[in-house]
C-alpha cells in the first residue's frame, strides 16, 4: 500500500481539468483507483481511449503506483498484484512478469490510440526502465509523445513530500 498513490493521480485529474477548460471543449477521465487499477482494468481503459481518440485530440496518462524493473524490463504493478507465497527473489521475479503490466504491452497499448500528442507520467519506482524504443508502437522517434518518469531504473520514487502529494506529483502540479 501507497499512502499517496490516490491522491496523487485524484490531484493531477484536477489539475488537468482546471488548466484545461480555457483550451479544450472537454476532458474525458478514466480513472481507475484501489481494486479499479487491475491490469485488465488499466489495458481495457487503454483500448477504450483507443476506440474513441481522434488525432486532434492530447492523451494524458498518469500512473501513480508500485514499479519494478526485472530483467531490465519495467512492470508497473496494479492493484490485483499477489506475491507469491515463497519470498525467493525468483519467484517474485517470476510473478511480477506473469502479473505486473509490462512496459512493452504498456507501450503497444499507447501505440494504439490515435491521438497525435500524448504523454506518460510514469509516478512509480524504476520507471526510468521503460523502455520506449521497441516494437511498433515506438512512442520516442517523432511521434508527438513523450514520457516523464519519478525514478531512474535503478531508483526508488519518494512517496512523500508535502504531506498532501508525493514527490513527483508536487513537481508535475
Amino acid at each position: 500500500q501507497l499512502d499517496l498513490a490516490v491522491t496523487d493521480a485524484k490531484s493531477f485529474v484536477a489539475a488537468v481539468r482546471v488548466g484545461a477548460q480555457p483550451l479544450y471543449r472537454e476532458v474525458d477521465a478514466y480513472e481507475l483507483y484501489d481494486g479499479q487499477a487491475t491490469a485488465d482494468g488499466v489495458r481495457k481503459a487503454l483500448d477504450d481511449i483507443a476506440s474513441k481518440a481522434e488525432s486532434s485530440d492530447v492523451l494524458l496518462v498518469y500512473l501513480s503506483g508500485h514499479g519494478e524493473q526485472v530483467d531490465n524490463d519495467y512492470y508497473f504493478i496494479t492493484q490485483d498484484f499477489r506475491m507469491p507465497a515463497s519470498d525467493d527473489d525468483a519467484a517474485i521475479d517470476d510473478a511480477i512478469k506473469k502479473q505486473g503490466l509490462s512496459g512493452g504491452d504498456l507501450v503497444t497499448h499507447l501505440g494504439k490510440i490515435g491521438a497525435k500528442n500524448g504523454f506518460l507520467f510514469l509516478d512509480t519506482c524504476h520507471a526510468g526502465a521503460i523502455r520506449l524504443d521497441t516494437g511498433p508502437a515506438r512512442i520516442n522517434q517523432e511521434s508527438g509523445r513523450y514520457i516523464l518518469v519519478a525514478s531512474q531504473s535503478i531508483q526508488e520514487a519518494l512517496d512523500r513530500f508535502d504531506g498532501k502529494n508525493g514527490v513527483f506529483a508536487y513537481a508535475v502540479l
